[in-house]
């Protein structure tokens, strides 16, 4: 598996809140970040996106593009939407709600032409995008 960070404008992205310092006294001056599941669209440089094990990698860009993408269908029923450069393959699996549910792939269809956004990473590089997590 070879996960290309590029996802059409439906897909969501769960988001963990910075840790400010009480002794941060520039801390009123940033817009606080507000944790949960945030459209890709609306995500910001500088947040910080939160994988399954619940570590956190700041994002240090996000380009945006038009692209081919695949779908990702998997045995919990569950899809997300993927840039067709990113290498799946049927049988391969992803952990799905933090961990809960461990599912395998059970398709990888073309899905035609879509706004990407490219999601570009620090720190371990992990995230959830639609409740599965992505490495």
């Amino acid at each position: 598996m070879n996960l290309v960070k590029k996802f059409p404008i439906d897909t969501l992205v769960e988001i963990a809140s910075q840790v400010v310092s009480l002794d941060d006294t520039n801390r009123g001056k940033e817009p606080p970040i507000h944790i949960g599941t945030k459209k890709v669209q609306e995500v910001k440089q500088g947040w910080f996106a939160k994988d399954a094990d619940g570590r956190h990698s700041k994002i240090n860009s996000v380009n945006t593009s038009t692209g081919t993408v695949k779908k990702i269908t998997l045995s919990s029923g569950n899809f997300f939407y993927i840039d067709s450069n990113s290498t799946i393959d049927v049988g391969e699996e992803f952990s799905e709600y933090a961990g809960l549910i461990t599912s395998s792939v059970t398709s990888v269809d073309d899905a035609g032409t879509m706004d990407l956004y490219e999601i570009i990473l620090e720190g371990d590089g992990g995230l959830l995008i639609n409740n599965v997590t992505i490495a």
